[in-house]
């Protein structure tokens, strides 16, 4: 998948720049093949490969002590505390945070300027208008709902790290697109188990060729696998109708919890959220 997706930044031209994740090894390797300029971006700061390349005099866009920078060479400048740029919820999403330094590193090798690139982070929301099924947090009073397009474990695992940091209980809708790997459900259910108090398997309402109910079996099979290993405690079950599984969830939230929903359909979800809020509840 990787050399796949290599063929994006391979045709980059020589005067261009090609933005890369400097802590994943599968994509640092793409910059010996490329004929562009190179920019990294890490989450961490002390990164050798970040490092080595600014050395040389190469840019980097980095989180260092809360902030978004960008470093070119010697000189590192702040662009903004992540906390207080919006598409990183407060600074607990943490991939949010890596999603913001790659598009700081594009804007500035490109010569746009830093009160420019202060002022993109400031007003781009995970909102249902400018990133609909991407964190779009809804505030439903009592509590929060979310809802977010994740469907495998990787998207599983990087929403993980901000519903860990919500303070009150996690209700989360789960499900994945039938044309997945028997593995890749179970795995699901153990990324779910470690996120959530409560969980609801639920189906897409197109199974891709499996039978319907083989997919939530699969997830709870690993829910199952994570409960008998006792690392973590939650609850569990299914509904297999989504419509029906979101409706659930939004009526068991409690006081200052988080609902989280892994739609297929977002503009269903979405509109049962609006619904409830346009109802006052």
């Amino acid at each position: 998948m990787a050399q796949v997706k290599a063929v994006v930044v391979e045709v980059v031209r020589p005067e261009g720049y090609a933005v890369l994740n400097a802590e994943d090894p599968l994509v640092t390797a793409m910059a010996k093949n490329l004929k562009s300029q190179v920019v990294y971006f890490s989450m961490n700061p002390n990164s050798t490969i970040v490092q080595s390349h600014c050395q040389q005099g190469g840019m980097a866009a980095i989180y260092e002590e809360g902030y978004l920078c960008v470093r070119q060479g010697d000189l590192t400048l702040r662009i903004a505390p992540a906390k207080d740029v919006p598409i990183t919820m407060k600074g607990m999403a943490s991939f949010m945070i890596a999603n913001a330094l790659a598009a700081c590193a594009a804007a500035y090798c490109q010569g746009v300027s830093i009160a420019q690139i202060q002022a993109a982070l400031a007003t781009f929301t995970a909102s249902v208008s400018q990133t609909p099924g991407r964190m779009n947090l809804f505030d439903m009073g009592t509590y929060h709902a979310l809802i977010d397009y994740a469907h495998n474990p990787a998207s599983y695992e990087a929403l993980g790290g901000f519903v860990r940091n919500w303070p009150g209980e996690c209700i989360g809708v789960v499900g994945g697109p039938g044309d997945r790997r028997d593995e890749d459900f179970i795995l699901l259910g153990k990324l779910s188990a470690e996120m959530f108090d409560k969980i609801i398997v639920k189906e897409d309402d197109d199974t891709r060729g499996r039978p319907r109910g083989d997919a939530a079996d699969l997830i709870s099979k690993g829910l199952a696998q994570a409960q008998t290993a006792g690392l973590v405690e939650f609850q569990y079950e299914t509904i297999l109708d989504e419509t029906t599984a979101i409706q659930t969830a939004l009526d068991r939230a409690v006081s200052d919890s988080l609902v989280v929903i892994l739609p297929e359909s977002v503009s269903r979800a979405i509109g049962l959220i609006e619904e409830r809020m346009g109802k006052g509840e």
